[in-house]
C-alpha cells in the first residue's frame, strides 16, 4: 500500500506537472502584462522638435492674427521642456518613503485579504488555486477592495498633493522662463512691427496696473529661473513677468495640489488591474497550485496577498502615481500657457483701445514709425495726444502733411501749452503763430485762453508783452476789443493803472479815455489813468463836467422867475459843487455892498445930527 500510494503520488505528480506545463504554455501566449507607453501628441501644432533653436526673435514674423498662437505655442514648449526636465518618479519616490506608503499598501491589502476570505466558501477558494481565471478574479476583487479604500484613497491623495506642492516651485520656474520668454516674444513683435519707445509705454502702464492688484503668495518666489532672459529684460518687464508669475504661483498654491490629487486616485485605481492583475494571476495559476491541493482552504489568497503587497507592485503603483501626475502637469501647463497669452495679448489690445493710433499709424506711415522710434518714453503721453488731436480736427491727410514738413514735430516739441491751443482752436498753425509770438510766456498766454480772446495777428511780441504785463484777466479780456493802436496807446501807461481802469470800465469808455486826452489841455492820458486808478477823479465827473464862470450866461429871467428859480443858498451849498472862481466874486459883491451900506448908514446919521 505505501509503495501503491508512493507510485500514485508519484503520478499524480508527474500529471499535475503536466498540467502546469500546459498552463504556462498558455499563459504566456497570452498578451503581454505592461504594454509600453504609446509616444504622446505634441502639446500644440508644433512638435517639439521644431522648438530646437527657436527664439522669442521669430515672433518679429508673425502678424497680428496668429500673435495670441505664437504666443501660446512658445510659452507651451517653453513649460513642455521644463515639465520633461523634471525627475517626477524621484519626488515621488521620497514622498512615499516620508508618507511610509509601504505600510499603507500592505495594510490595505491584507484587509481586502481577510474580507475576500470571509466572504467566499472552501470551494471558491480552492478553486482560485487551480483556476487561473478564478485566480484572476480573486486578485481583482482583492486589488479593487484594497486600492479602493478610504485608507489608500486618502493616503495616496496626500501623496499626490505632498509632490504637487513639492512641484510648485518647478512650476513656478517654468513659468517664469515661459513669461518672460512670451514677454520678449511680444517686444519682439512690437518693436518690429511698430516701436520699441511704444514697448516701453506699454510696459509702463501694465506696471502701474500691479499695485492694484493682490500678488501676495505664501512663502518667497525665486525668478533667478529667468536666466539669460533677465539680462534682456527690462526692469519693467521683470515686474510684468513677477505679475504673472505671481499670480500663476497663486493660483498653483491654492488649486494644483488637489485637482492633481482628485486626477491621480481614480487613474490609479483604474489602470491598476490592467497592468499588475495579469502578471499576478500568471504566477498564481503556473506555479503554486500543487501547494493548493494539500492547502486548499487559502486558495490564491496567499500568493494574491504577496504579490499585491510586493516590491514590484509598489512600484507599478508608483509608476501610475508618477505618469498620472505628469500628465496632471501637462495639463496644467496648457493652462498657463493659455493664461499668460491671453494677458499678454489682451493687454496689448487694451493698450491699443486707449491708444488707437499708436497702435495704426506706424503700419501705414514710415515717418511716424521714426518719429516714434527717436521719441522718449517720457514724451509719449504728449505725441500720443497731438496725434489724437490732429486725427480728429484735420484728418490723417493733413497729418501726414504736417509730418512730412516737420510741422508736426516742431509742434510736439513745443511746450504743452501749444497743445493746449491746438486743441482749443483746431489749428495747429495758430498755435504755432502763438508760440513764435510770445516766447517763453506762451504758458501765461494759455493760461488766460488769450487764443479765445483774439488772434496773433493782432499782436506783435512788443505789444503781447506789455499787454501780458497788465496781469488782470479782467482788464485784458477789455483791452483786447480795442483796435491795436488805441490798445498800444493805454499800454503806454503804468500796468497797474491800465489795469484798475480797464478792469472797471468798456470799450466805449476807454476809447472816450483816449478822445479826452488827446483834446485835454490839463491832463495826458497817463495822468488821467493814474488819478482814476487812485481815485482822485471818477469817469462820470469827466464826462459830465459842471458849468464853469466863463461859459456864456444864460438869459435874465424876470424877478419873479428870479426869485422862483433861485434856489435857497443852503440848498444851493447842500447841492452842488460851486465854483471857486464863483465864491470869490459873490464874496467881493457882498463885501462892496456892505461897504456901500455902512457908508449910507453913516451919512443918514451925520444928517440927523445936523438937523
Amino acid at each position: 500500500m505505501e509503495m501503491g500510494s508512493g507510485a500514485m503520488g508519484k503520478s499524480l505528480s508527474l500529471l499535475m506537472a503536466l498540467v502546469l506545463f500546459w498552463s504556462a504554455t498558455f499563459a504566456q501566449a497570452a498578451p503581454a502584462v505592461a504594454a509600453a507607453p504609446t509616444a504622446r501628441p505634441p502639446a500644440s501644432g508644433h512638435a517639439s522638435g521644431l522648438y530646437q533653436g527657436y527664439t522669442y526673435e521669430e515672433c518679429s514674423q508673425i502678424d497680428a492674427e496668429s500673435l495670441r498662437q505664437e504666443i501660446n505655442d512658445l510659452t507651451r514648449a517653453v513649460l513642455d521642456q521644463g515639465v520633461a526636465g523634471i525627475d517626477i518618479a524621484a519626488i515621488v519616490d521620497r514622498q512615499w518613503r516620508e508618507m511610509n506608503m509601504d505600510a499603507v499598501v500592505d495594510a490595505a491589502v491584507n484587509d481586502a485579504v481577510d474580507r475576500l476570505r470571509e466572504e467566499e466558501d472552501y470551494w471558491s477558494r480552492f478553486l482560485s488555486g487551480w483556476s487561473v481565471e478564478k485566480a484572476r478574479e480573486f486578485a481583482t476583487a482583492v486589488a479593487a477592495e484594497a486600492f479602493g479604500s478610504s485608507q489608500f484613497q486618502d493616503a495616496s491623495r496626500a501623496l499626490s498633493t505632498a509632490v504637487a506642492v513639492e512641484l510648485t516651485d518647478e512650476i513656478t520656474a517654468m513659468s517664469a522662463r515661459s513669461a518672460s520668454t512670451a514677454l520678449l516674444c511680444m517686444q519682439t513683435y512690437v518693436g518690429e512691427r511698430y516701436s520699441e519707445t511704444l514697448f516701453a509705454l506699454f510696459e509702463k502702464e501694465i506696471s502701474a496696473g500691479v499695485s492694484e492688484v493682490d500678488l501676495t503668495v505664501e512663502g518667497s518666489l525665486d525668478l533667478s529661473a529667468l536666466g539669460a532672459h533677465e539680462a534682456a529684460l527690462t526692469g519693467m518687464s521683470v515686474i510684468i513677468v513677477t505679475q504673472i508669475v505671481r499670480r500663476i504661483a497663486r493660483k498653483l498654491s491654492r488649486d494644483v495640489g488637489e485637482r492633481i490629487a482628485g486626477r491621480v486616485a481614480g487613474r490609479v485605481l483604474g489602470r491598476l488591474g490592467s497592468s499588475i492583475i495579469p502578471l499576478a494571476g500568471w504566477i498564481i495559476g503556473a506555479g503554486f497550485i500543487i501547494w493548493d491541493l494539500w492547502e486548499g482552504s487559502n486558495g490564491a489568497l496567499p500568493q494574491i496577498e504577496r504579490t499585491l503587497e510586493s516590491e514590484e507592485v509598489k512600484a507599478a503603483i508608483r509608476a501610475e502615481i508618477s505618469d498620472a501626475i505628469a500628465e496632471s502637469l501637462r495639463e496644467e501647463t496648457d493652462d498657463i500657457a493659455t493664461e499668460i497669452s491671453a494677458d499678454l495679448v489682451d493687454e496689448w489690445r487694451n493698450f491699443c483701445d486707449r491708444h488707437p493710433y499708436l497702435c495704426s499709424l506706424p503700419e501705414r506711415n514710415d515717418t511716424f514709425k521714426s518719429l516714434l522710434d527717436v521719441t522718449p518714453l517720457d514724451g509719449l503721453d504728449q505725441l500720443s495726444a497731438l496725434v489724437d488731436v490732429y486725427m480728429q480736427t484735420v484728418g490723417e491727410n493733413a497729418l501726414g502733411v504736417a509730418l512730412d514738413s516737420g510741422a508736426f514735430e516742431r509742434l510736439l516739441n513745443d511746450p504743452p501749452a501749444a497743445f493746449e491751443i491746438f486743441k482749443a482752436t483746431g489749428s495747429p498753425e495758430e498755435a504755432q503763430a502763438w508760440v513764435e509770438l510770445s516766447g517763453d510766456a506762451i504758458d501765461q498766454v494759455a493760461a488766460l485762453k488769450l487764443y479765445e480772446l483774439t488772434s496773433p495777428e493782432k499782436m506783435t511780441p512788443d505789444r503781447l508783452a506789455r499787454l501780458l504785463a497788465v496781469e488782470n484777466p479782467q482788464a485784458i479780456a477789455i483791452l483786447v476789443q480795442l483796435e491795436p493802436e488805441e490798445m498800444d496807446s493805454l499800454l503806454d501807461a503804468r500796468p497797474v493803472d491800465v489795469a484798475a481802469t480797464a478792469a472797471a470800465t468798456s470799450p466805449d469808455d476807454l476809447r472816450w479815455l483816449l478822445d479826452y486826452a488827446d483834446r485835454s489841455e490839463q491832463y495826458t492820458l497817463p495822468q488821467v489813468l493814474r488819478d482814476l486808478a487812485a481815485g482822485a477823479i471818477t469817469l462820470d465827473a469827466l464826462q459830465n463836467p459842471p458849468p464853469t464862470a466863463t461859459a456864456t450866461p444864460p438869459p435874465t429871467p424876470s424877478p419873479v422867475a428870479t426869485v422862483a428859480a433861485v434856489p435857497a443858498p443852503a440848498e444851493t451849498l447842500a447841492g452842488r459843487d460851486l465854483n471857486p472862481f464863483l465864491v470869490g466874486a459873490l464874496a467881493l459883491v457882498a463885501l462892496l455892498i456892505l461897504i456901500g451900506l455902512g457908508v449910507f448908514l453913516a451919512r443918514t446919521l451925520q444928517r440927523r445930527r445936523e438937523i
